[in-house]
C-alpha cells in the first residue's frame, strides 16, 4: 500500500502530533507498506526531500504561517502528481487537510483524517478566526473524509468538530524499545545537581497551553527536597523563568530543548511526571506515555483526552486544571510515598505494552486503511 502521511510540521520540528507521524510511518514501513510523509519548509535551510527511518519526507514551499498554520502554495499540485492509495491527513494545523482531503476526492482515492485536537488560537479575535476556519474548511474536510480517528473516546465525545460523525477510536502510541524502565538517569541527575532530589519533571514545548504556570505554582505548596525540571524549548520560557525566580528559583531547572536520544535517560532521572496542560490543544500528551512506558507514574490534569491514559491511582493521579493547590498534594503525595511511586511504574508500564504499542497501534490505523479501500472498492 502507498500512503501519503499529510501534517503541517514535522522533524525537526518538536511536537507531539510529529512524534505521532513519524513512528506511525517508520512501523508503517516495517509493516511492508511505502509511506510518504508531505510537511512544510517551516524554517529555510531543511531539505526539500529527505529519507529517515526508511521513509521519505517531502517539504513543500511555504508562503507564509499565519497564526502558526503554514500556507503551502503546491499542495494540491504535489498530490495530484503523485499515485497514493490513501491519503492521510493530521491536524491541526488545519489547512493542509483541506487541500489534501479536495485533492483525494478529486482522484478518487481513501482520505482518512486525524482530529489530534481542536483549534484554538490564543489571540485577540482568535475565537472568531476559528470559527470561520470550522465554517469555510474543517466541516467541508471532515465531510470528505472516509474515516474519522480520534485519539480518546472523551474527546470525540466533546469536540463539536466530530459530533455528528462515526470516529474510530486509535490512540497515539509510544516506542517500549526506546523508552524502557531499565535505563540509567544517575548522570542527568548529576549534570543538574539533582542527586538527593525527588524530581517532578514537565517535558514538552514551553507554551501558554501547557500549564507550565500551575506547575510553577505549585512550589507553594510543596518543600525541600522536591525540585522541578522542566524540559523542552517555546517562547515562554524567558516569562516562566521569571514567575520562577520570584518563587523559589533554587528548586526550578529549565533545561532548554534536550537532543530525543537523551530524553530515556530524563525519564530515568525523574520520580514523576506532570502535564498540567488547560486547553484543548493538548488532546492526548505523548510525553504522558514516555513516563508510563519508563515507569515513571504521571499527574495529570482533567482535561479531556489527557485523563484516559491513566487509571487515577494506579498508574497516577488527577488534578483539578490551574489548580496548583491540587498539583501540590498529588506531587506530595507520591513524594511521601516511594513504594506508590514504584507500585504505580509498574502498573504503567503494563498498560503502555497492553494499549500503547506502537505496532498495536499501527496494526489499528492499518486495519482502517483497509476497510476505506474496500469500501470504496465496493461503491464502485
Amino acid at each position: 500500500m502507498r500512503i501519503a502521511q499529510i501534517t503541517p510540521y514535522f522533524h525537526p520540528h518538536v511536537g507531539g502530533v510529529e512524534s505521532h507521524v513519524r513512528d506511525l510511518s517508520r512501523k508503517l514501513t516495517e509493516l511492508g507498506h511505502e509511506v510518504e510523509v508531505i510537511t512544510s519548509m517551516f524554517e529555510p535551510g531543511l531539505l526539500e526531500t529527505e529519507k529517515i527511518d526508511n521513509f521519505i519526507i517531502h517539504r513543500l514551499p511555504t508562503l507564509a504561517i499565519i497564526a502558526k498554520t503554514p500556507i503551502l502554495r503546491s499542495m494540491k499540485k504535489f498530490l495530484m502528481t503523485r499515485d497514493f492509495d490513501v491519503i492521510h491527513a493530521h491536524s491541526p494545523p488545519p489547512l493542509a487537510c483541506f487541500s489534501s482531503a479536495k485533492c483525494a476526492r478529486k482522484k478518487g482515492i481513501p482520505f482518512v483524517y486525524t482530529h489530534h485536537c481542536d483549534m484554538e488560537i490564543p489571540m485577540r479575535g482568535g475565537k472568531y478566526i476559528v470559527s470561520l476556519y470550522c465554517y469555510l474548511f474543517e466541516r467541508k474536510t471532515i465531510r470528505w473524509s472516509d474515516a474519522l480517528i480520534c485519539t480518546t473516546h472523551s474527546y470525540a465525545a466533546t469536540s463539536r468538530s466530530t459530533w455528528d460523525r462515526d470516529v474510530d477510536v486509535i490512540p497515539n502510541a509510544v516506542d517500549v524499545g526506546f523508552f524502557r524502565p531499565d535505563i540509567d538517569g544517575s548522570m542527568i541527575r548529576k549534570r543538574h545537581g539533582l542527586e538527593d532530589k525527588t524530581v517532578v519533571m514537565f517535558v514538552g514545548r514551553i507554551v501558554h497551553h501547557k500549564g507550565i504556570e500551575s506547575l510553577i505554582m505549585s512550589a507553594r505548596h510543596t518543600k525541600e527536597p522536591i525540585h522541578y525540571l522542566v524540559v523542552g524549548p517555546g517562547e515562554d520560557r524567558e516569562r516562566l523563568e521569571r514567575m520562577a525566580s520570584e518563587l523559589d528559583k533554587e528548586r526550578v531547572t529549565f533545561t532548554g530543548p534536550v537532543p530525543r536520544k537523551e530524553l530515556p535517560e530524563y525519564y530515568a532521572a525523574a520520580d514523576m511526571l506532570v502535564l498540567p496542560s488547560l486547553s484543548r490543544l493538548e488532546a492526548f500528551g505523548i510525553v504522558g506515555l514516555e513516563a508510563l512506558a519508563s515507569g515513571k507514574p504521571i499527574i495529570l490534569s482533567r482535561m479531556p483526552g489527557l485523563r484516559e491514559v491513566i487509571t487515577p491511582g494506579v498508574e497516577g493521579v488527577y488534578f483539578e486544571p490551574s489548580d496548583a493547590a491540587d498539583l501540590g498534594r498529588g506531587i506530595m503525595g507520591l513524594h511521601s510515598s516511594p513504594e506508590l511511586r514504584e507500585r504505580m511504574g509498574k502498573k504503567g508500564r503494563e498498560r503502555v505494552l497492553r494499549d500503547y504499542s506502537m505496532t498495536k497501534v499501527a496494526k489499528e490505523v492499518e486495519k482502517v486503511y483497509q476497510r476505506v479501500l474496500r469500501e470504496r472498492k465496493d461503491r464502485k
